[in-house]
């Protein structure tokens, strides 16, 4: 049994790779402090309330990456961020170990989805490994506080819903996991081709009613103004490892002589998304063609 709690084995370290946690808890200390964590940046806050700033604060300051940038994370986010900040109580690293708790708890809940989900497809338990104990998915969720784990538990709710022809829980689980991070806005081209959702009303109406209230606080103080700032920033701007991106920016260097981000970001993004469409009506031609 002892094996099926393998993100157990980093629960007691702090992030050695990602520095973004400390984003997330000063974030939530916004949030406790019913302050708006869209309405400025670090820098600007802490500009304005120094003789609030405890010992806490200044070190989450500290170390934030981004103090110049407005909070890049959706307001579903936001929510898990402020029980990092309440379970501190003034410490840091026990705001820590409250999210890690939360993402613990999602990985117990992705591991018994995806255990019944290999049952209902029909596919051998051992496939469970390729996930579970994936070195990459233990440090980037568990040891480095990312929250792709909380998606992926929303998505395949979405999943077993949806194979359960419950199709507005099913909708309403892929909102979550939009209102979590906005990756999985890209499986909406696979939704709109795929018949069992394409035409059916109650899976886009629980989808748009789960992102309204995931992102309707967004319009508080026209936040979503800043949020949108950010996000193009982070889209078009911040260099993560984007593995092909580095290769065509050597090439820009070579051809321009300088950085083309700016249109290389348009280009890849609109490559994804015919890359997902073509994959998916490949792959639905094929499924027809086999059923016939």
């Amino acid at each position: 049994m002892g094996r099926n709690f393998t993100p157990l084995a980093v629960f007691g370290f702090a992030p050695q790779w990602s520095d973004d946690v400390y984003r997330f808890l000063w974030d939530g200390e916004l949030l406790e402090m019913g302050e708006n964590p869209y309405l400025k940046t670090p820098n600007e806050w802490q500009r304005g309330n120094q003789n609030a700033v405890d010992a806490e604060l200044k070190l989450l300051f500290q170390n934030l990456n981004s103090p110049d940038y407005y909070s890049v994370y959706p307001p579903l986010n936001q929510a898990v961020f402020w029980f990092g900040a309440k379970a501190s109580m003034g410490i840091a690293w026990n705001g820590f170990m409250g999210l890690r708790l939360i993402l613990l708890l999602g990985e117990i809940g992705v591991f018994f989805l995806l255990l019944r989900l290999l049952h209902t497809f029909q596919k051998p338990e051992n496939l469970l490994i390729l996930y579970w104990f994936n070195p990459l998915v233990i440090l980037e969720i568990t040891g480095n506080f990312h929250f792709e784990g909380l998606v992926l538990l929303f998505l395949l709710f979405c999943i077993a819903a949806l194979k359960r022809k419950k199709m507005a829980l099913s909708g309403g689980f892929w909102g979550l996991a939009i209102g979590m991070k906005l990756l999985p806005l890209m499986l909406a081209p696979t939704f709109l081709f795929f018949t069992n959702t394409r035409r059916r009303i109650a899976f886009w109406a629980g989808g748009g009613l789960a992102l309204i209230l995931s992102f309707a606080w967004l319009w508080l103080d026209q936040s979503y103004l800043n949020f949108l700032q950010s996000l193009r920033l982070y889209q078009g701007k911040f260099e993560f490892n984007a593995s092909v991106y580095y290769l065509f920016r050597e090439v820009g260097f070579w051809v321009q002589g300088y950085n083309i981000i700016g249109v290389l970001t348009k280009i890849l993004s609109l490559g994804t998304l015919v890359a997902i469409v073509f994959f998916f009506l490949e792959k639905e031609g094929k499924h027809s063609s086999g059923t016939r």
